[in-house]
């Protein structure tokens, strides 16, 4: 997860406060070729 251009690890995720006008980007990586 990035918040505000600031990657979020999972850990702490759960303690990271979202409050109003925060950008939010979920990145899912996927292998291919």
């Amino acid at each position: 997860v990035e918040l505000n251009r600031e990657i979020i690890r999972r850990p702490a995720l759960a303690a990271t406060p979202v409050t109003e006008g925060d950008v939010i980007e979920i990145v899912h990586f996927v292998g291919g070729g």
